[in-house]
C-alpha cells in the first residue's frame, strides 16, 4: 500500500519569527523534507499596498524565518532565489519594494529575481491538454529545491482557497498567463503543474484574505501555517479548513484524476496540530462569492451565455468572474462604493438574449453582445478573453463612475502611458475628468 501523502498543521497566532521558525522546524521534521542545493522560492506577490491590498500577499515576516530555517537546517548552494510575476503589468519589483522583500537581503543571502527582468526559458510540456509550451524564469526549472509559499486567501475565479497549485498562474508571463483564463482555467492550472512542482509547500494562513477579491480581501486571523510536499494534498486541505470539499473545486478534480496526487481527506495523514482547531477558527470565514448578476451595485448587470462556443454557461475563470472580481475590489475598501456608480450604465457579459435600453452599455469580452433589440447612446467594449484587470478597472473607472481602490496614483503612475491614451479618448466627457479628480484624492 503506498504511503500517504502528509500535511503538517502549525499554530502560529502571529508573525512573531520564533513562533514561525518553531512551526518551519517542526514541520521540516515531521514531513522528513531535508532542503538542499540550489533553492528558489515562489511566493504570492502579485499586488502589495498597505492600504489597497495589505493581505495580498505572503508576508516578508513569514520569508525571513523560512529563509533562517532554510539557512540553518538545510545546506543551500549559493542565494536563495526568490522569484515571482506579478499581474496586469504592474511591476513585479515595485510589488516587491511595497511587500517588504528587499530588507530581506539585509539578513540573508538571497536575490530577488522579477520574472520580467530574469533569464527566461521556453519548456514544453508533455501532458498537458492546454498548452503545448510555457515561458518561464530559468530559476524556476533549474533548481535542485523548488519551494512554494502562498497566501492562504479565497479566490471567486476558481471559488475555492488558491493555494499551491494556482500559484503557478504567476509563473507565466502577462500574454500566456491570460490564455485559456475563461471556463478553461481547471484545465489550465492542472497543465501548468508539470512545471511547477514544488518539492516543499509553506503556505502563509496566519492572517488569511476573505470576503471578497483575492487582490484587496478583508483580513481574516486564522494563526495556521501549512505544510507539505505534495500541491494537491495541501491544497485539498486548504479548503477543508474552510469547509469546503475538495470534489465541489474543479481543478482539484482535474489534477486528481491526472494522478498528481490525493483529492480525500482519508488519503492523507495530517501531523501537527488537528484540523478540527482551525476548521473551527474558520467558523465566519466568508467566501465572497455571489454570481455577478446578484451584486449589489447602482449599475445594471446582465449576463449570458459566456462561452464563445455557444454552450451555455457562467464563465467563472472568465468574464464573469474578472468583472465580480473587479466589483469586489471597489467594494473591498469602501462598501458603499459599488452603490456609487453611475445608474444609466449597463454591463453586458456574455451573449444576453433580451432586449437593453441604455444611456451607456459596456461589453464585457470579446463575445458578449445583445441578442436583441439594443438602444443605447454609447457602447464600449472591454477586449479580452478574458480582459485583463487593468482593462476592466479602468473602464469601469472612465464609463462607470466606479473607483475600486487599486486605482489610486501612486498605482496608476506607472501606467501613465497605457491610460492616457484612454483618457483622450474620453476627454470631452465629464466622467473622465471626474476619474481623474478621484485619482488624486487617493494616493
Amino acid at each position: 500500500m503506498p504511503e500517504k501523502e502528509k500535511v503538517y498543521l502549525g499554530r502560529c497566532d502571529t508573525y512573531n519569527l520564533t513562533e514561525l521558525k518553531r512551526c518551519f522546524e517542526e514541520g521540516l521534521d515531521l514531513l522528513g523534507v531535508h532542503p538542499e542545493g540550489r533553492m528558489t522560492i515562489k511566493p504570492n506577490c502579485v499586488l502589495a499596498h498597505p492600504k489597497a491590498a495589505p493581505h495580498a500577499y505572503t508576508r516578508p515576516e513569514f520569508l525571513d524565518a523560512l529563509l533562517t530555517v532554510l539557512e540553518t537546517r538545510g545546506k543551500p548552494q549559493g542565494p536563495i532565489r526568490i522569484v515571482e510575476r506579478s499581474g496586469a503589468r504592474i511591476s513585479t519589483k515595485r510589488q516587491f519594494k511595497r511587500a517588504g522583500y528587499y530588507t530581506l537581503r539585509k539578513k540573508h543571502a538571497v536575490k530577488l529575481e522579477p520574472m520580467e527582468n530574469a533569464e527566461l526559458v521556453k519548456v514544453k510540456l508533455k501532458n498537458a491538454k492546454l498548452h503545448d509550451e510555457i515561458t518561464v524564469a530559468k530559476s524556476l526549472v533549474d533548481t535542485d529545491f523548488l519551494i512554494y509559499t502562498p497566501k492562504f486567501k479565497f479566490n471567486i475565479l476558481v471559488n475555492a482557497i488558491t493555494g499551491a497549485l494556482k500559484l503557478n498562474i504567476g509563473i507565466l508571463d502577462d500574454e500566456e498567463r491570460m490564455m485559456f483564463h475563461d471556463f478553461r482555467l481547471d484545465q489550465k492550472i492542472v497543465d501548468l503543474y508539470e512545471v511547477g512542482k514544488p518539492h516543499l509547500i509553506a503556505v502563509d494562513a496566519i492572517t488569511a484574505g476573505h470576503g471578497g477579491s483575492q487582490l484587496t480581501s478583508q483580513p481574516y486571523p486564522l494563526g495556521l501555517v501549512i505544510m507539505g510536499t505534495n500541491s494537491l494534498a495541501v491544497d485539498v486541505v486548504s479548503n477543508a479548513v474552510i469547509g469546503l470539499d475538495a470534489r465541489e473545486v474543479g481543478h482539484l478534480v482535474e489534477t486528481h484524476e491526472r494522478g498528481y496526487g490525493p483529492i480525500d481527506l482519508s488519503d492523507i495523514e495530517l501531523v501537527g496540530e488537528e484540523l478540527e482547531f482551525f476548521q473551527e477558527r474558520a467558523k465566519d470565514f466568508d467566501r465572497g462569492f455571489v454570481r455577478v448578476d446578484k451584486f449589489k451595485t447602482s449599475m445594471n448587470i446582465l449576463i449570458g451565455d459566456g462561452y464563445a462556443d455557444g454552450d451555455h454557461g457562467y464563465c467563472m475563470g472568465g468574464c464573469h468572474g474578472i468583472t465580480l472580481d473587479a466589483l469586489l475590489m471597489a467594494k473591498d475598501r469602501n462598501p458603499h462604493n459599488p452603490m456609487k456608480a453611475r445608474s444609466d450604465v449597463t454591463l453586458v457579459i456574455g451573449k444576453y438574449e433580451g432586449d437593453v435600453t441604455a444611456k451607456t452599455v459596456i461589453f464585457v469580452g470579446d463575445c458578449s453582445e445583445v441578442k436583441g433589440t439594443l438602444k443605447a447612446k454609447r457602447t464600449v467594449r472591454v477586449k479580452g478573453c478574458p480582459p485583463t484587470h487593468r482593462d476592466l478597472l479602468v473602464a469601469l473607472a472612465l464609463d462607470a463612475g466606479l473607483y475600486p481602490e487599486l486605482l489610486r496614483m501612486s498605482i496608476t503612475i506607472p501606467q501613465i502611458p497605457y491610460m492616457l491614451p484612454k483618457f483622450l479618448t474620453r476627454i470631452h466627457r465629464p466622467q473622465a475628468w471626474k476619474t481623474n479628480m478621484e485619482l488624486l484624492k487617493h494616493w
